[in-house]
Order: structure tokens, then C-alpha cells, then sequence
């Protein structure tokens, strides 16, 4: 009975390494992927402001034409266009 149960404390042993193995690439994964979204936020925030001097852009663009085309001078505020465009 001892042999049995020291081959129980073994197996039970190695078990216990397997999973420990496990949690740590679980947790190495979740370090990584937490870095990935952190970087994506920067991105998006980043992209978030080209959109909007993109959109600030088109708006003067629009703007310039529509003043160009009715003979009408450039005093909109950027805002007001910004919400119509």
C-alpha cells in the first residue's frame, strides 16, 4: 500500500507542475493580449484624431467652395460645420 501511494504523491506532484505550467502561459497570455489592447486604444485614439482634422478639412474645403460659389466670405465657426458635414 505505501508503494501505491507514494506512486499517488508522484502522479499527484506532476499533475500539480502541469498545471502550474498551464495558469503561467494563461497568465503570460493575458500580460500579452492586456499590452495588444493597449496599444490598439493608442491607435484608435490616434485614428480618432485624424478623423476629426480630416473632417475639420473637408468641412474648410466645403466651406471655400460654397463661398467661392456664392460669392460669400469664410466666417463659419469649424464646429458648426464640423456637426453638418
Amino acid at each position: 500500500m505505501k508503494g501505491r501511494s507514494a506512486l499517488d504523491v508522484s502522479s499527484l506532484k506532476d499533475e500539480n507542475s502541469s498545471q502550474a505550467r498551464l495558469l503561467k502561459s494563461r497568465d503570460d497570455l493575458v500580460c500579452n493580449l492586456q499590452e495588444e489592447l493597449e496599444e490598439a486604444k493608442e491607435q484608435i485614439a490616434s485614428l480618432d484624431s485624424e478623423l476629426v482634422d480630416a473632417r475639420l478639412a473637408v468641412a474648410r474645403a466645403n466651406r471655400k467652395v460654397r463661398s467661392g460659389q456664392t460669392g460669400q466670405s469664410d466666417n463659419h465657426d469649424d464646429g458648426e460645420t464640423l456637426k453638418s458635414a
